[in-house]
């Protein structure tokens, strides 16, 4: 059960960091490492304004959600909050009184962003094996 959060929390890792790219592109002088001080919401909500994209608002629930798995980073927040995660790969209702990532939407937020930063997905998946190409959603791995 402690193996469970690291999935999730390497999740908001790597959206951390897609946001910070993009940051990092659109306005290479700043650094937005600090600026931000590794707050996914802080991020999100000047990603949601710089590109002005009122559709970005769709994606809201994913961020919250990673960051309600910020208190699972130590064995000591779990045991404070306790704990309970399904991890589903297909879009279905949200389990009563657990915690839910919906994986599908989290691959589309990903996508939007490397489409606001101008960066072809496809530059992510060169080196992939084609059996995991095949089983990746319709256009992940074009771009």
């Amino acid at each position: 059960m402690l193996l469970e959060p690291i999935y999730t929390n390497l999740f908001r890792q790597a959206l951390e960091l897609f946001l910070k790219g993009f940051f990092a592109k659109e306005s290479p002088s700043s650094d937005y490492a600090t600026v931000f001080n590794r707050k996914l919401s802080a991020q999100w909500e000047s990603f949601k304004s710089v590109t002005n994209d009122p559709e970005l608002s769709d994606f809201d629930d994913v961020v919250i959600a990673l960051e309600k798995f910020k208190e699972m980073q130590t064995a000591t927040g779990i045991l404070e909050a306790g704990m309970s995660i399904s991890l589903q790969l297909e879009q279905t209702a949200a389990p009563r009184e657990m915690k839910y990532l919906d994986l599908e939407k989290l691959d589309r937020l990903v996508l939007t962003i490397l489409e606001k930063a101008r960066v072809p997905a496809s530059v992510y998946f060169e080196y992939l094996d084609s059996r995991l190409k095949d089983s990746l959603p319709n256009g992940f791995t074009s771009g």
